[in-house]
């Protein structure tokens, strides 16, 4: 299955996540007018969602890409997970 969600946040920054699953995360694509310190690490926040189970709860979505050495500007990745729970529920 394909989805994808996006959010919107206060400042006007948008994030917009496009996820390919089953009953496991197979890709995932993260996309939006935010910035990221360093700028390859967009491509680890990534893949440390990929292979986890739909069923997987926010919390351990959360300490996945807490996990990533990363300063998102302009999003969260509390920002991330929503988008994700969005489309996999």
């Amino acid at each position: 299955m394909r989805g994808k969600a996006s959010k919107k946040n206060e400042g006007g920054k948008l994030v917009r996540v496009k996820v390919v699953y089953d009953d496991k995360i197979r890709e995932v694509d993260i996309t939006g007018d935010f910035f990221l310190e360093p700028p390859e690490s967009l491509e680890v926040l990534e893949k440390a969602l990929e292979g986890i189970s739909i069923r997987e709860n926010c919390e351990k979505m959360l300490e996945l890409l807490e996990e990533v050495d990363a300063e998102l500007i302009g999003f969260s990745r509390e920002d991330i997970v929503g988008c994700l729970e969005e489309v996999v529920r």
